[in-house]
C-alpha cells in the first residue's frame, strides 16, 4: 500500500520540486495554502490530500491546511474555490465528479473549465467491485444468479447519488439485468464502513479506498470495473471477464490539483513550472 501511495503522490512532489526552483519573481506562496477537499474526511481523496499536503508543505516552506467541504457531489467545494481570492493560496483536490460528472447531472454555479486551471495530475485509481467478507457470494457469476433468482436480495452502498460508485453500481445492474437497492452515503468512508459491517453487502469504491480492507480480509474483491486487471490484484478478474460487459465506462477516479483561473496570481508559464 505504501508503494501504491508513493506512486500516487510522486507527480505532485515532482511539481513541488520544480516550484521550489522557480524564479524569484514568482512570489508564491507567501502565506498558508488551503487545499480544499470536496469529500468527507476519512475517504481515499482525503487520505491522498493529507499525504500530499504534508510533503508538499515542507518542499514549499509553507503550511498547507486541509479544508473538507463535502456536499452536492463536490459542487459546494468547487463553488467555494471558484469564488476564492485569486492569489494562488486556495487549491482544490478535484476529481471525476467535480469536473466531469457534475456538469451532466447538476445545474452548476461554477464553470468546471473556465473557473479553474489544472496544476497537476495527482493520480488515478481504478474502480473495484467489493463485497462484505461474510456475504455468501462466491464470485460475480454467483452474485448475478442469486439476484436473478431473488431481486433485491443484496443492497449496495455508494458515496452519494451521482458519484462514481453510484454510477458503476447502476451500470452493473443494467448490464447484468439484476435489481439491487442502493443506499447513498455522505462520502465513501461511511459507505465502506457499513459494507464492512454488513448493513450493505456490495460497493464499487476506488481501488485506493478499498485496498487496505481487501488486504485485511474485511472486504472481498469480486471484480475490477475496468478494461484490464490491476497489477495489485492480479487474480481478480475484470467484470467483462466475469461475464458482465459495459461497466468499464465507470472505471477509475482521476485526481487533479486545481486552482482558480482568475487574472493575476499565476501566469501560464508559472503553471507550467508547477507541473
Amino acid at each position: 500500500m505504501k508503494q501504491t501511495l508513493n506512486k500516487l503522490v510522486a507527480p505532485a512532489l515532482a511539481a513541488a520540486a520544480l516550484a521550489s526552483a522557480a524564479p524569484a519573481a514568482l512570489v508564491w506562496p507567501d502565506k498558508t495554502i488551503t487545499l480544499v477537499v470536496p469529500t468527507v474526511a476519512g475517504g481515499g481523496n482525503d487520505a491522498m490530500a493529507r499525504t500530499i499536503a504534508q510533503k508538499l508543505g515542507r518542499l514549499l516552506g509553507q503550511t498547507i491546511i486541509i479544508d473538507n467541504r463535502a456536499g452536492a457531489n463536490g459542487s459546494i467545494a468547487s463553488e467555494f474555490v471558484a469564488r476564492a481570492a485569486p492569489d494562488g493560496h486556495t487549491l482544490m483536490f478535484g476529481y471525476v465528479a467535480t469536473h466531469a460528472m457534475n456538469p451532466a447531472l447538476q445545474k452548476l454555479r461554477y464553470d468546471p473549465v473556465a473557473d479553474f486551471e489544472p496544476v497537476g495530475l495527482v493520480g488515478y485509481s481504478p474502480t473495484l467491485m467489493v463485497g462484505n467478507a461474510a456475504a455468501p457470494i462466491k464470485d460475480v457469476k454467483d452474485l448475478v444468479a442469486q439476484l436473478q433468482a431473488k431481486p433485491d436480495k443484496y443492497t449496495y452502498a455508494s458515496a452519494g447519488n451521482g458519484t462514481a460508485p453510484h454510477y458503476a453500481a447502476e451500470l452493473f445492474k443494467l448490464n447484468a439485468g439484476v435489481v439491487m437497492l442502493g443506499v447513498p452515503y455522505k462520502g465513501s468512508a461511511p459507505a465502506v464502513s457499513d459494507t464492512i459491517g454488513g448493513q450493505t453487502q456490495l460497493m464499487f469504491p476506488s481501488l485506493f479506498t478499498s485496498m487496505p480492507h481487501v488486504k485485511s480480509g474485511k472486504l472481498k474483491a469480486l471484480a475490477v470495473a475496468g478494461p484490464k486487471r490491476s497489477a495489485l490484484l492480479p487474480d481478480v478478474p475484470t467484470l467483462k471477464e466475469a461475464g458482465v460487459d459495459g461497466v468499464a465506462e465507470a472505471d477509475g477516479k482521476t485526481i487533479r490539483l486545481w486552482a482558480q483561473d482568475h487574472a493575476g496570481w499565476l501566469t501560464m508559464d508559472a503553471v507550467a513550472t508547477l507541473r
